[in-house]
């Protein structure tokens, strides 16, 4: 099962533990950071991780170790995914 999480709030450490322990149950999970999300200071090493690039460039930042998306891609994640959730 392909879990999507879109993660909206900076630092949304109860959306980070969720996917965590989806991770550790062995559910294939990827997360995409909207909004403010994309300034979280939350390690999210290990899973599949991608920054909305619009959104990272409104804030004036860049995450060296995130890649970015577009529009496009998220919304290709969406029809891929069997299953999402938005914080």
């Amino acid at each position: 099962m392909n879990i999507l999480h879109v993660i909206k709030k900076e630092n949304d450490s109860y959306a980070i533990d969720t996917v965590r322990k989806q991770i550790a149950s062995g559910k294939e999970v990827t997360v995409v950071l909207l909004h403010d999300a994309v300034l979280s200071t939350i390690s999210l090493d290990g899973l599949r991780v991608f920054a909305s690039q619009d959104d990272v460039k409104a804030r004036g930042g860049s995450k060296v170790n995130i890649e970015t998306i577009d529009y496009q891609g998220i919304v290709k994640l969406i029809f891929e995914a069997d299953n999402i959730t938005s914080w």
